[in-house]
């Protein structure tokens, strides 16, 4: 133990703690790095309440309360993430954004948002496995599948007749 009361375990403690958080810190970064250029619309609360969530975006990317003040125009980024919480969400809202904007809209329940930004999992382009097992339980997602004229993403083929139109030149086998 030092003069301050300290011993050396506390050090390699603190020094444990900090990369701990560090190694956090820098998943969250690459994560949400992959989010410049879009933007991330929250609309709704429970489970979580959608001040803490802003506060996982870095600065840089446009992020907006669609219940507080709702933009008069929205961003036109690449992809827009609308995030819903299961409560409170604004369908008026909602409808608005759908009706006005076709491009690259992507809803996500918070614990999508949270699977996202914690570990890179887009439970709208890449993992609706998961956000279709959402629908069983949250009423934002359903009320957006349910919009008129809004495609919700699907990984079901469309069934082909058997026929091809395609002129395909193979190679002549070689022995």
């Amino acid at each position: 133990m030092n003069d301050q009361g300290r011993t050396p375990d506390d050090s390699v403690q603190e020094v444990s703690v900090l990369t701990f958080a560090s190694s956090i810190a820098i998943k969250i970064y690459q994560n949400t790095n992959a989010l410049q250029g879009k933007a991330v619309y929250f609309s709704g609360q429970f489970p979580y309440m959608t001040t803490d969530l802003r506060t996982l975006l870095p600065q840089g990317i446009v992020h907006r309360d669609l219940n507080g003040k709702p933009p008069l125009e929205y961003d036109d980024p690449t992809t827009v993430f609308i995030v819903l919480g299961q409560e409170d969400f604004d369908k008026d809202e909602i409808e608005r954004f759908v009706q006005e904007t076709h491009r690259g809209a992507a809803f996500l329940p918070q614990e999508g948002f949270l699977d996202l930004v914690f570990f890179g999992y887009d439970w709208w382009h890449e993992n609706l496995d998961e956000l279709n097992q959402s629908l069983e339980y949250h009423e934002g997602l359903q009320f957006v599948k349910s919009l008129e004229g809004f495609e919700w993403p699907s990984t079901d083929a469309s069934e082909s007749d058997g026929t091809s139109s395609a002129d395909v030149d193979y190679a002549s086998e070689t022995e």
